[in-house]
């Protein structure tokens, strides 16, 4: 759909007089300095329209770019071939004919197919390759994602769905940004993130492309006055016209993705799963059925796009403690995992307010078996043992460091960190009963210490009694960097490691 005349200046409205005056039939829209002119007949109406064009550049020195203007026949003769019989007849504008055009970014015509997701996907796949996610958490690499290199698929996103090769291309850059063991996790578990405790959801490109089309249906509906069904039902209608018999068989992509068709579909699908314009002004404007305010118009324009970007997402109907019972399987030591993974659901979602995204993420890590240990790749031979110097064997596992005495002897002694027991491994995947704050917190951020001493220490030597203080030092900047910029995480951890339970008072220096 071309956009509304409302930002063109001036000499632009006065040319759309002059066309409307002398073609009242035609259809032009305009945004800048890019103008979009539909006619009937090319052979009739072609020298009229570039008289006015003529006339237009003598009233305002403004002249028409032949070298980019660009025509789309709408019949079945092939565009290269009007293009070669046109160059032969003399005093006729050279312009370029093809079967599709670029306006305002998005590609129009019956032969656009998919290019106007083209340059977005080669620019998707760029700046995809220009940030290093081995080297990222789970929350940066989401924050990343969503800000800097899915945005670039949601401006033609408004117009156009997506298709299946930006789709497979979301995949990839999914599995990519969540680095780790094949399978740990789905593409839908982060697009539900925060019901698994996390900050923020991963975007799905599918809902906010679907948002944007439900927000162009309602703005431009009250703001240009289109009216989306009627036009619809006019193309439905022109379609099974048997004067475009012809259109139907080599234009039926183009039939099928056409913007009312698509927005309409979405508006009934969507109407069906609850997301209406009245539940809408209610749950965003705050206001009752009926004409809104200004104020409440301008409230319900901002927020109705992110509100049902919401709504979609909810619509999925993802249930946390299905997934997290799935993942959980895995490990044994769970009993009654029917009970435990509802329990572990809300454990997850009470440590958003408990400690931050980092810890968070290590946990979830941990109970989805993130972990890159030789057990995990089937490696039972070579290595395969133990990051803090244990001597048994086939140590390199999630269940020996939960409950390594290694990690537990440092962990009480040089950082004061109080582990959950040795034999009560479901406290370690947050599944037992009655944690209260105080232990999910300290279950957190042991898990989120152990996990990272592991990943660095796998990569390096075995711990002998030389590297004693190398190793003291990482884990107390670890313990460090889990409260790091949270002074309550900070203020109950110095609580936990003082006897009694209280912070010892800050000394004030003396002046």
């Amino acid at each position: 759909m071309p956009p509304k005349p409302a930002p063109v200046c001036g000499q632009h409205r006065q040319h759309f007089r002059i066309t409307q005056s002398q073609q009242p039939a035609a259809l032009a829209r305009a945004f800048a300095d890019d103008t979009a002119v539909l006619i009937q007949s090319w052979k009739r109406d072609r020298l009229l329209l570039f008289s006015i064009f003529a006339l237009f550049e003598k009233v305002s020195r403004l002249s028409l770019n032949f070298k980019k203007t660009i025509a789309i026949p709408l019949w079945t003769e092939d565009p290269q071939a009007i293009q070669a019989r046109l160059a032969e007849e003399p005093g006729e504008p050279q312009i370029t004919w093809a079967s599709s055009g670029k306006y305002l970014g998005v590609h129009v015509g019956p032969g656009k197919g998919t290019r106007s997701r083209e340059k977005p996907a080669r620019k998707f796949e760029k700046r995809l390759e220009e940030w290093p996610w081995a080297e990222l958490g789970l929350h940066a690499a989401i924050s990343i994602y969503n800000t800097f290199v899915l945005s670039v698929l949601l401006f033609v996103g408004q117009v156009e769905t997506p298709p299946d090769f930006v789709l497979r291309l979301e995949a990839r850059a999914v599995r990519r940004i969540a680095h780790g063991p094949g399978n740990w996790c789905s593409p839908r578990d982060l697009h539900h993130a925060r019901d698994l405790g996390q900050s923020i959801n991963l975007r799905l490109l599918a809902v906010p492309c679907k948002a944007a089309m439900l927000r162009l249906r309602e703005q431009e509906a009250t703001g240009a006055g289109i009216r989306w069904r009627h036009l619809e039902r006019a193309l439905t209608h022109t379609k099974g016209s048997t004067m475009h018999l012809h259109g139907l068989v080599d234009w039926k992509p183009w039939f099928d993705a056409r913007l009312p068709t698509v927005v309409e579909t979405l508006h009934f699908n969507s109407a069906s799963q609850g997301i209406s314009r009245s539940r809408a002004v209610r749950e965003v404007a705050g206001a009752p059925i009926g004409p809104l305010s200004r104020d409440n118009l301008a409230k319900f324009r901002r927020g109705y796009q992110a509100w049902c970007c919401k709504a979609l997402l909810r619509a999925e109907r993802f249930d946390p403690a299905t997934r997290i019972r799935q993942r959980t399987a895995r490990w044994r030591f769970l009993a009654l995992p029917g009970h435990a993974a509802p329990r572990i659901a809300r454990h997850l979602r009470r440590l958003r307010s408990l400690v931050p995204a980092r810890a968070r993420a290590a946990m979830l890590s941990t109970i989805f078996n993130r972990w890159t240990t030789d057990t995990r790749r089937s490696l039972r031979a070579g290595r395969n043992r133990c990051a803090f110097g244990c001597t048994c064997p086939l140590s390199d596992r999630v269940e020996h460091y939960l409950r390594c005495p290694g990690f537990r002897a440092r962990a009480a002694r040089r950082l004061q960190l109080r582990p959950p027991p040795a034999t009560r491994l479901d406290e370690w995947m947050i599944a037992s009963r009655g944690m209260g704050d105080m232990q999910l917190r300290q279950t957190a951020v042991a898990v989120y210490v152990l996990h990272r001493t592991v990943n660095h220490l796998r990569r390096a030597s075995p711990l002998d009694d030389a590297s004693e203080e190398y190793e003291r030092h990482f884990m107390n900047q670890m313990l460090h960097e889990a409260a790091r910029s949270d002074s309550r995480l900070r203020e109950a951890l110095r609580a936990a490691q003082v006897p009694g339970g209280r912070a010892p008072a800050k000394r004030r220096r003396s002046s």
